[in-house]
């Protein structure tokens, strides 16, 4: 639904660090967001944003979503609508070197 989260695990398998500079999940481009976790579940609205958590507790902090080579972050998505469960929804991440991953997923699956 709606204001709800959805986590997307990522690890950068390069050996150059990566920054993100679009990323969008059935269609809609979400904007980068830093602070805390506190601040991301916040009772303002953070519809439409996205926040890289670094371990189980804390939040990138950078300016930009950068990824250094070899890290494992989870992206933390809020969503802007509601997705239907069982839905195919596109997952799209682009870099600044322009490399774009697309993937498929099924709201509601969990998948490894």
């Amino acid at each position: 639904n709606a204001d709800e989260r959805v986590a997307v695990y990522v690890k950068n398998d390069s050996v150059n660090q990566v920054l993100f500079t679009e990323i969008r999940l059935g269609g809609v481009v979400y904007i980068y967001a830093t602070g805390t976790i506190g601040a991301f579940n916040a009772a303002e609205p953070t519809q439409g944003f996205y926040a890289v958590m670094v371990d189980d507790s804390l939040l990138l902090q950078e300016q930009a979503a950068v990824i250094a080579p070899g890290q494992s972050v989870t992206l933390l998505i809020d969503l802007t609508e509601d997705f239907p469960i069982g839905r195919d929804s596109q997952f799209k991440l682009t870099t600044t070197n322009g490399a774009i991953f697309v993937s498929t997923v099924v709201m509601g699956q969990v998948s490894g």
